[in-house]
């Protein structure tokens, strides 16, 4: 009996990768946008089938585990969600406890809490104030999720280059739905949250989770450049934390 002929399998056709703007040549690995680690336990079980993918080289991807986690650990001790079932602070408790048991203990964020509760500061208003050690490490997570966005919003065809001048805003916080701006805001900074106000109220939720994450932005042109447009984005993480994003792009 001849032997049939194995047909070669094509290669998927899987674009470019949207971190470095390369060709993925058919190889790629899926990364969710955002990172779902963001996703509460429960919440990423029932719906991390839908969440937004698109492939990246694997390299690519992994360059950005370590900042990804600490920014979900930072992002969980700060939020202000009441609800059990979709409460990321669980997961921090829980994934801290299983890397301590198996001594591998390796996350960042969970020593520098710890660090924290020895000596704990409060702010003006009376708030626990957990400053990150690696500002840099959350910066750059948002970033790279502002880059997957910008990407799926204009259709997988336009890279945000990682080196794009922009500038990410400290964190406001909504406690009991009242929008809490820290006294130590500087006027640049306040120029962020009115640009935020107007993009609250002025453009439609995006994101499809929005009791975790959502997002709105707006732009406009440039005068000095036509080319170039002014984006705002603006990030809502479980319902709680917002965060502003300010950069040109063309």
């Amino acid at each position: 009996m001849k032997r049939q002929k194995r047909r070669r399998r094509k290669p998927r056709k899987l674009g470019i990768c949207y971190l470095c703007g390369e060709s993925l040549n058919g190889k790629g690995n899926k990364d969710h946008i955002p990172p779902k680690q963001i996703f509460p336990t429960r919440a990423r079980k029932a719906n991390l089938s839908k969440l937004e993918t698109r492939y990246t080289h694997k390299s690519c991807n992994q360059s950005y585990q370590e900042d990804e986690n600490y920014f979900a650990d930072w992002m969980a001790s700060i939020s202000d969600i009441r609800h059990p079932n979709i409460d990321p602070r669980r997961d921090v408790l829980r994934r801290n406890e299983k890397e301590e048991n198996e001594g591998t203990a390796k996350r960042k964020y969970i020593k520098e809490l710890k660090e924290h509760a020895k000596t704990p500061i409060y702010s003006p208003e009376g708030y626990l104030l957990i400053i990150p050690q690696r500002r840099e490490s959350i910066d750059r997570a948002i970033w790279k999720i502002i880059r997957g966005l910008y990407f799926i919003e204009h259709q997988d065809r336009t890279i945000l280059p990682e080196n794009t001048n922009h500038s990410i805003g400290r964190p406001i916080t909504v406690r009991n739905q009242r929008l809490l701006i820290p006294s130590t805001f500087s006027p640049e900074e306040q120029i962020l949250i009115n640009n935020l106000l107007i993009a609250l109220d002025n453009r439609p939720s995006m994101g499809k989770y929005p009791a975790i994450f959502d997002y709105k932005y707006d732009s406009g042109s440039v005068s000095q450049s036509p080319q170039l447009r002014k984006y705002t984005w603006v990030l809502i993480l479980h319902g709680s934390i917002i965060i502003v994003v300010n950069f040109e792009a063309r």
